[in-house]
């Protein structure tokens, strides 16, 4: 999957968003620290088929399925959606809502911004 470059995000908000320029995203943390794993008290499937006598998956083993249907013909290399942050390049106040950060979804496939906040 190829990912859009720099010059071409700035290119599609001078497009579809004019009068805002891209900004960094604010780096994500949780709100709450985790003080344990979240696999750590869970036991293996060997244990739990063990347990419950249950002999293999053969409906559930995710081989019958088959391989999922590509949307892309082939040959043709799929694009990433790209999410970026924007702000106004001149706010009217810093405490305004409409001057603070949003963040859009651009389309891969399509170039063009297909959601945003707010």
């Amino acid at each position: 999957m190829a990912k859009l470059t720099p010059e071409e995000i700035e290119e599609i908000v001078k497009r579809d968003a004019p009068g805002h320029r891209v900004v960094p995203l604010p780096p994500q943390a949780d709100a709450i620290p985790r003080a344990t794993r979240s696999d750590e008290g869970t036991p293996d499937a060997a244990a739990i088929r063990e347990k419950y006598g249950q002999q293999g998956g053969e409906a559930h083993d995710g081989e019958s399925a088959g391989a999922p249907a590509a949307d892309a013909p082939a040959g043709e290399e799929e694009t990433e959606d790209t999410m970026i942050a924007i702000a106004p390049d001149s706010p009217s106040s810093p405490w305004a809502h409409g001057s603070r950060p949003k963040v859009v979804v651009i389309s891969g496939k399509d170039r063009k911004i297909i959601a945003s906040q707010g």
